[in-house]
């Protein structure tokens, strides 16, 4: 009988929210390294994830990009073209947009 073999990432979670915090956690647990990093926002929230896992690292977006197979921008919509610039070369890495695409009124671009 064959057992699976568990492949563990490198994963970028550029964001302070709720959905960024949902990310992390789900794939800390699944024994990912997960580097977190954001522009600005409540970093204090965020302490209780470096406190709880041995696996989230905070970090900046370049150095979360840099390192990451996977990244996850899970920022708010009026912040991703300016993630967009930090995250440098990113031809061999795989993004996913969690933003929060909703037409507000005060989410300019």
């Amino acid at each position: 009988m064959r057992y699976k073999t568990f492949v563990s990432m490198n994963i970028a979670v550029i964001g302070t929210g709720e959905t960024a915090a949902a990310y992390a956690t789900g794939f800390a647990c699944a024994g990912h390294e997960v580097y977190m990093a954001w522009i600005d926002g409540d970093k204090a929230a965020m302490r209780p994830l470096f406190e709880s896992f041995d696996n989230i690292y905070p970090c900046s977006i370049e150095e979360a990009a840099n390192v990451a197979d996977l990244i996850i921008i899970a920022t708010a919509l009026k912040d991703v073209r300016e993630v967009a610039y930090w995250l440098g070369d990113v031809r061999r890495k795989v993004i996913i947009d969690a933003t929060s695409n909703v037409d507000a009124p005060d989410a300019s671009i």
